[in-house]
């Protein structure tokens, strides 16, 4: 038999302390207390909040989002018969509430992420929650803890516990002297260009193969990206190339290195050659936070680098971001020009400029509690990325390859499709245009496909080299200056790795929630492309 749960629709409306004396007052002579008031008539609640891997629901209440469901067990006065299974459930203006009691050793199941018999159950609301917890991995959360604890602290400003509680613990984590916690990664690497010293027109070595956030901060100094070419072993900046780039423009003094998809690359290798050449290298490990290379944690290799809390990095604030350093001048050196740049002095005081970079300590408090799951998400992506590598085995395609020696965070899976698996394929700056042919594909006729069947992939980023803001700027291969080359004469293949993967490559859904069930179907429509 089915269960009716009413639902509580409430109306709220805002007075001053003066006014609720006022009305207190005059409700007492007509209305009775709450039984579940203690012998004060205070009214005692403990809440406990469930949210998904991601903080959904918390992420959606920051955000504004007009629509959404708050899952929680409420314990009233502290009486075990009063513990409570509850969703709240906002819909513009409009709030209900589902609840229903619960047994003490069912809600301490539940807090143990057990949703054993949930399934069975005759109430819609714990079925619902069995669904959650199965499927969005529905948990309880301290992150709320922590956002509660700036709010009642009233610290909402860039200062703050949570701030100086994350620069420590990654600082920590990763293995370097200083931390200081940004507005976003880009603004890191905004002022680690420019603690690097670089002056307009000054030209910078930079990955080929990254998201623009790379190369953009170096523009804001006004230097000159000279973009340098992949190689195939992970992807990342070619050690080779590099060298090359030394040869062609000795006086070079900085150099962007970028660790795509979570991936490290040959960092000790090009820290090396940095070295040789006196030039200080600046690693941007935005999309590899977790990931390692011989031991050593990305994000340290550095003179100065950079990670990001992102809404889609493997765990995240919604935003923000962290430069860190073994240069404590450095640090204490952001973390003014984060904040305005203000002197010590008891007025308002600037004698450089200062820019508000500062993060938020809201946000860090999102990204304290997340930072304990950080290996957590990790597994699930690695998972992720060893059930595409199997389901493709006897596919003519290749995962993202990884070094021996390091072990990536995984954050994105990527398949490149053979040479001889590519079906006739032809992009513009926005459009694409592919042939269909018997036993081969492309990137462009795969991701339709799953666009189709609602998955989202994208294609392998485009090389900064490709993009029309950067048509103008040098780029180098292991060969030299490749711009103006072409295939025509080449017996050795592409005229560079970068646009190769382009062509070739893809990015395929990987979101933590994806069950394996789930996986299985996005395998599947890849492999009805061949």
């Amino acid at each position: 038999m089915a269960i009716t749960v009413p639902l509580r629709h409430e109306l709220k409306f805002y007075i001053n302390p003066v006014e609720y004396q006022v009305l207190s007052r005059q409700l007492d002579r007509v209305l009775e207390r709450d039984p579940n008031g203690d012998e004060n008539n205070e009214y005692h609640i403990r809440s406990l909040y469930f949210d998904t891997i991601y903080n959904d629901a918390l992420l959606d209440k920051l955000d504004g989002v007009k629509n959404r469901d708050k899952y929680r067990i409420r314990i009233y006065n502290f009486s075990d018969k009063f513990i409570r299974m509850e969703c709240k459930t906002k819909v513009g203006s409009l709030i209900s509430k589902r609840s229903v009691a619960i047994p003490k050793l069912l809600a301490e199941q539940i807090i143990a992420g057990d949703p054993t018999g949930l399934e069975q159950s005759r109430s819609g609301l714990l079925r619902d929650v069995y669904r959650e917890m199965k499927i969005n991995y529905l948990h309880p959360v301290v992150i709320v803890d922590y956002v509660r604890e700036a709010y009642d602290a009233n610290w909402m400003s860039t200062v703050g516990a949570n701030i100086d509680a994350i620069e420590e613990k990654f600082a920590a984590r990763i293995g370097v002297g200083y931390g200081v916690a940004l507005s976003s990664g880009t603004a890191a690497l905004h002022l680690a260009v420019k603690l690097a010293g670089v002056r307009p027109g000054e030209r910078v070595f930079c990955s080929d193969v990254t998201f623009s956030a790379t190369a953009n901060p170096i523009v804001y100094e006004g230097g000159v990206p000279v973009f340098i070419d992949s190689e195939r072993e992970s992807w990342n900046m070619d050690p080779a190339a590099l060298e090359k780039a030394f040869e062609l423009y000795p006086g070079v003094r900085v150099v962007m290195v970028a660790n795509l998809y979570g991936t490290p690359g040959h960092l000790d290798e090009i820290r090396a050659i940095c070295d040789r050449h006196g030039a200080i290298l600046i690693e941007d490990a935005a999309e590899s936070l977790g990931a390692s290379l011989g031991g050593r944690m990305a994000g340290s290799f550095g003179h100065y680098n950079v990670i990001s809390f992102n809404g889609n990095k493997i765990i995240t604030g919604s935003c923000g971001g962290m430069l860190l350093t073994d240069d404590r001048f450095a640090a204490e050196k952001v973390r003014k020009w984060s904040t305005q740049s203000r002197e010590a002095a008891p007025w308002y005081q600037h004698e450089e400029l200062g820019y508000n970079y500062r993060m938020s300590n809201v946000v860090a408090g999102i990204i304290r509690g997340q930072e304990k799951h950080l290996e957590e998400h990790i597994a699930q992506k690695r998972a992720i990325w060893e059930r595409y590598r199997e389901g493709f085995r006897d596919l003519p395609v290749t995962m993202n390859p990884r070094l021996p020696d390091s072990e990536p965070n995984c954050w994105l899976s990527c398949l490149l499709v053979n040479e001889e698996a590519m079906c006739r394929q032809v992009r513009s700056d926005r459009e694409a245009l592919y042939i269909r042919e018997p036993g081969k594909t492309c990137p462009t006729e795969i991701l339709e496909t799953l666009a189709a069947c609602n998955a989202e992939g994208r294609p392998i980023w485009k090389p900064m080299h490709m993009q029309p803001f950067f048509s103008a700027n040098p780029f180098v291969t292991r060969e030299g200056n490749a711009r103006a080359t072409t295939n025509a004469y080449r017996s050795g293949g592409v005229a560079d790795v970068g646009s190769d993967l382009f062509r070739r490559g893809l990015c395929l859904p990987s979101d933590n929630k994806m069950t394996p069930d789930v996986q299985d179907r996005v395998i599947g429509i890849v492999r009805s492309c061949f």
